[in-house]
């Protein structure tokens, strides 16, 4: 007879339960505000995620007709013709199974079991303080889906034990090996219908003339469907990286699985970029959206993720770059074989963006080493002054002397001649020393302040969650005087604009100031004053200085459509408002 487990084996395996509750109940969420099955952005949680659930309804919900193969098969190169015959009859295919899969899993959550899920009481307490709101017509089957009775602490991994379940019980353990399965089909489908119509684009541009007045008008459209695969990959490896840590997989501020932060992050990156990087100018130019989502997604996995970055960045070449082998493809080209073409073609990143992706990585993790090259960088520009710099990045005497950098090239940086105090801990000064010891590129530096950015503001929206009204106020004075202060007083934006991310920070950071001054007036310092101040005047000389991105008309409408269906829930909720000049 097997020993009965001690009581901290039972808080142990009780706090495992409880942290899968609420996992399962946050990736069933996500799920259901991804198309095909949520078809209304409006339903979104955020505008964020509106804006991409319309990308996803415009570009993977409806091939226009303008754009299939009988419509296109008589501007295309004739030799190609079987070959897209193939491809396209792939598209139609793989789209229908996957559709399919949809509605079976539909209908299963249709038809889930409620009796013994009423018995779960933390299951319906975890449902009802979640943050996450599950839509009324899926409540009932995200409830089958985390409940777990007592009596499924007696099974292993196996199906071994099952026979000892009680009848009712053992109904909803074979409903919810049947719901998974039926959703691990969905995704292998739905991730083979991103691959297969991102594919059967690229062979129809490639088969163009050169001139031809749609190749740009496909090049977007395969540009649009790579950002959309990106994001889906990223949050697979994200996912995969955090869900290796048992009591690491829910964040410490919000009960919320770490991928969804991930997801929200990544989803305010391409509100924020896409619309001003898709156009066919900039598609000419050494700029990586995919590199820039994968980055977003995956940007918490090498602090939290516990993980080397070897490891995560072989979990980014598998998801990201696993091909489809029952994908027909072959090479429209005399002198590429169809071997070497489909593993080029079927790749998402390519060598040099996963270097990419790697490095920037590294910029913005709080637990990066620098090489001994990488400090010899940042000793020779001394940001925050010799004497802090060398203490930031572990710089000893005998290695400047070694290095001969004595001296740094340059004056201290502004933002820390101006604010010599730090807030968080020295946390952004480190990224922002890092960012310039790792980089060898305007483009690396681009994409780290872009996502570094677009997590910030992310952050900021929960502040209220962090313990005290200073805890606050430290976030906020940190924000101000490290990571925005940088990019108002020395950063680049010629070499690397960071588009809409830079003005969304200080507008939540400003909003986050009011609302703590308006629930706290005692707690505001002379210092958040004149930081609240200094906010408002970066706000303005983002116009000046032709730095303030303004949103295109069809994101605005999402916006506003989003917006007149989420109003906000109390008098406390304001949303930054867009600026009246505009």
């Amino acid at each position: 007879m097997p020993e009965s487990p001690s009581p901290q084996e039972e808080q142990e395996r009780a706090a495992i339960n409880t942290e899968n509750k609420i996992l399962k109940l946050g990736y069933e969420f996500m799920l259901q505000n991804t198309w095909p099955f949520c078809e209304n952005p409006e339903e979104c949680h955020s505008s964020e995620t509106a804006f991409f659930n319309h990308l996803e309804i415009l570009y993977l919900g409806r091939i226009p007709y303008e754009l299939s193969l009988p419509k296109l098969a008589s501007i295309t190169d004739p030799d190609q013709k079987e070959r897209l015959i193939t491809l396209w009859n792939n598209v139609l295919k793989i789209r229908g199974e996957m559709l399919t899969r949809k509605l079976m899993l539909t209908e299963k959550w249709e038809n889930s079991p409620k009796e013994n899920c009423l018995m779960d009481q933390e299951a319906i307490k975890i449902m009802e303080e979640s943050p996450l709101e599950i839509r009324e017509q899926y409540r009932k089957a995200v409830l089958a889906v985390i409940c777990r009775p007592k009596s499924f602490d007696k099974l292993g991994k196996t199906i071994e034990g099952i026979d000892e379940l009680p009848p009712r019980d053992l109904k909803l353990y074979l409903w919810q090996r049947d719901e998974k399965d039926k959703r691990d089909a969905f995704y292998k489908y739905h991730k083979m219908y991103l691959q297969v119509l991102r594919l059967y684009f690229q062979a129809i541009r490639e088969s163009l003339e050169e001139d031809h007045i749609f190749r740009e008008v496909i090049m977007l459209m395969v540009r649009m469907l790579e950002a959309i695969e990106s994001k889906h990959s990223g949050l697979a490896t994200a996912k995969t990286v955090h869900d290796k840590q048992k009591g690491k997989r829910v964040r410490k501020t919000t009960p919320t699985p770490y991928v969804f932060h991930e997801q929200s992050v990544a989803a305010k990156v391409i509100k924020d970029v896409l619309p001003f990087t898709i156009d066919t100018d900039i598609l000419k130019q050494d700029f990586s959206l995919r590199a820039l989502i994968a980055i977003a997604t995956c940007h918490d996995t090498v602090e939290d993720g516990d993980k080397e970055l070897a490891i995560i960045s072989g979990y980014i070449e598998r998801l990201f770059n696993d091909a489809d082998t029952t994908i027909p493809i072959k090479s429209g080209s005399k002198t590429e074989q169809d071997i070497t073409y489909k593993n080029r073609v079927q790749k998402l990143l390519k060598s040099r963006e996963k270097a990419k992706v790697k490095k920037v990585l590294r910029m913005i993790s709080n637990n990066t080493v620098l090489s001994n090259k990488e400090k010899i960088r940042i000793a020779r520009l001394s940001p925050s002054g010799k004497k802090k710099t060398d203490e930031i990045c572990k710089i000893t005497p005998l290695q400047r002397k070694e290095w001969k950098v004595t001296s740094p090239r340059k004056n201290m940086a502004q933002p820390f001649k101006i604010y010599k105090e730090e807030y968080d801990e020295g946390k952004l000064a480190q990224i922002l020393h890092q960012i310039y010891a790792i980089s060898d590129s305007p483009e690396l530096c681009q994409y780290a302040f872009i996502v570094k950015n677009e997590d910030r503001a992310d952050n900021l929206e929960s502040i209220e969650r962090l313990k005290t009204p200073e805890h606050q106020l430290n976030a906020l004075r940190a924000t101000t005087t490290r990571l925005i202060a940088w990019q108002m007083m020395e950063y680049n934006h010629e070499k690397g604009p960071v588009y809409a991310s830079l003005q969304r920070l200080i507008a939540i950071t400003i909003e986050k100031y009011k609302l703590l001054e308006k629930r706290n007036p005692g707690q505001i310092t002379e210092l958040d004053s004149e930081l609240m101040i200094q906010l408002t005047q970066w706000e303005t000389e983002l116009h000046t200085r032709k730095l303030y991105y303004q949103y295109p008309d069809f994101v605005k409408k999402i916006d506003l459509i989003w917006e007149n269906a989420n109003p906000p829930t109390h008098e406390d909720s304001v949303r930054p408002q867009p600026d009246p000049q505009l």
